[in-house]
């Protein structure tokens, strides 16, 4: 009864975890095992381009969470931001780059 409601660390109105395990889901939601699932139903529990914006100050990062998100095209991304698909390709790719960098640093 004292402890704080589950529904508090809802993420994408239906995942409820910390960061890690959202961040796990969204990886596997990029595997091949979703490689049929229609985009439209997976834009269905993601964030708009908006929020993205909103949600993280840094433009890379919110142009590369929101296409690893699955649910757009490095096309809408541009648009939504107003950068070419260049651009939201060398975010995305920076995005990773560090991560895996990060990755590779608390592996060893």
């Amino acid at each position: 009864m004292s402890e704080t409601s589950p529904l508090a660390r809802t993420c994408h109105q239906m995942l409820l975890g910390d960061d890690d395990f959202v961040s796990a889901h969204q990886q596997s939601q990029r595997s091949d095992a979703f490689k049929d699932t229609p985009r439209q139903q997976r834009r269905a529990v993601t964030l708009s381009p908006a929020q993205y914006q909103a949600r993280y100050s840094d433009r890379d990062e919110a142009m590369a969470r929101a296409y690893l998100s699955t649910a757009f095209t490095m096309p809408n991304i541009a648009a939504a931001f107003h950068m070419s698909s260049r651009t939201v390709s060398r975010a995305v790719s920076a995005f990773n780059n560090a991560h895996l960098t990060v990755d590779r640093e608390g592996q060893g």
